[in-house]
């Protein structure tokens, strides 16, 4: 596996023809990319077209996800034995789950999409490297950073966020200490 100059991971894909890479984030730009995630949740749900929706009820799709992450939840609860220790955590879990889903209203939907879609971009004018590890953007240059920001096609962009969602869930696997 490729890694970039820090020996982390780098996850690759292709945009016509042209390969880029997403590193893995450090700690810190974890931590940031979640808080920023909240504070753009908490602004969208602050929105006059996104309070119209309080009272709606989540989409479909949403409803469809909960669900089937339930009975995924639900699968592996049945497959543990009585007294296995994480059984009570699963039932609980479970629980959490349905009681969100049943509360859930569209306006939240569509604040957290926003909330994860600003992650997404922070990430990815952090994350994106060239196929051979080195970043993408100018991090010491605001102006030159959101030139290359401003010039990257949304295509690439939109792209760059499935590989950020891979990179998230390996840093959520390992200990933050196996990251650099």
């Amino acid at each position: 596996m490729l890694t970039d100059l820090f020996g982390r991971s780098l996850l690759f894909f292709d945009v016509d023809g042209q390969t880029f890479a997403i590193r893995q984030p450090t700690p810190e730009e974890y931590d940031d990319a979640e808080h920023m995630r909240e504070l753009a949740y908490k602004k969208a749900l602050t929105r006059p077209e996104i309070q119209e929706l309080r009272n709606q009820p989540c989409s479909d799709e949403e409803r469809a996800a909960f669900e089937s992450v339930i009975a995924q939840s639900e699968a592996r609860f049945r497959e543990l034995a009585d007294d296995h220790p994480a059984k009570q955590q699963l039932a609980e879990e479970i629980a959490q789950l349905r009681q969100t889903l049943e509360r859930r209203t569209l306006a939240e939907e569509l604040a957290w999409n926003r909330g994860i879609l600003a992650r997404d971009r922070y990430l990815t004018g952090r994350l994106l490297c060239h196929a051979d590890g080195t970043p993408y953007f100018n991090q010491r240059d605001e102006k030159v950073f959101q030139e290359q920001w401003r010039a990257l096609p949304i295509k690439i962009k939109d792209a760059a966020r499935v590989k950020i969602w891979q990179a998230l869930a390996l840093v959520r696997e390992a200990p933050f200490s196996s990251v650099p």
